[in-house]
């Protein structure tokens, strides 16, 4: 599949297949009918950045077309990331929606927030709006909102772990990806 839609590709960790715990890549892509077929699988004994970029650069010496990609969906891993960029330095980012709403879920508590179930559930409302938000004027009419609302705990996570990625953020896949099979 990759040398007919080589233009997104989605990459995730996991870490629960194997009973040693070592980290599983999965790589996939997706057709026009949203039917995904796994590219590629990698078990690392490192997560390291030197373990990352070998499996990327693996992948791409075997996979030519892959030239042509023009985005990629993964999780927020930082390291992840980093090796990306230098192995496809012109792939746009997107944010997997489920990693984005479980992490805010995770994140966003009574204990680690010190705030009300009240203030919880306003926020994970807002901010659930925000990864759905259909463009980017009602993106930031809503990120609006959540910084008025929000209480200070919640906006200085928000501000520290998403505010420098919102070019990154979930909601621009559909529409990367409407581009992408036109």
């Amino acid at each position: 599949m990759i040398a007919v839609y080589p233009e997104f590709v989605a990459l995730d960790v996991t870490y629960k297949l194997l009973r040693m715990g070592l980290p599983v890549y999965v790589t996939l892509s997706e057709d026009v009918n949203c039917q995904s077929e796994i590219l590629a699988v990698c078990i690392l004994v490192n997560e390291d950045r030197e373990s990352i970029l070998w499996f990327l650069n693996t992948f791409k010496e075997e996979n030519p077309e892959i030239l042509k990609l023009n985005s990629i969906i993964t999780d927020k891993d930082l390291n992840e990331r980093g090796a990306i960029r230098v192995v496809f330095p012109a792939a746009n980012f997107i944010i997997c929606i489920f990693h984005v709403q479980r992490t805010f879920r995770r994140e966003i508590t009574f204990a680690k927030m010190n705030i009300t179930q009240s203030q919880r559930n306003e926020s994970l409302e807002i901010l659930v709006k925000l990864v759905y938000a259909p463009t980017t004027e009602k993106f930031e009419e809503l990120e609006r909102d959540f910084t008025k609302k929000a209480p200070l705990s919640v906006l200085n996570y928000y501000n520290k772990n998403w505010l420098p990625i919102s070019n990154a953020r979930a909601l621009l896949l559909n529409k990367i990806l409407l581009k992408i099979r036109k």
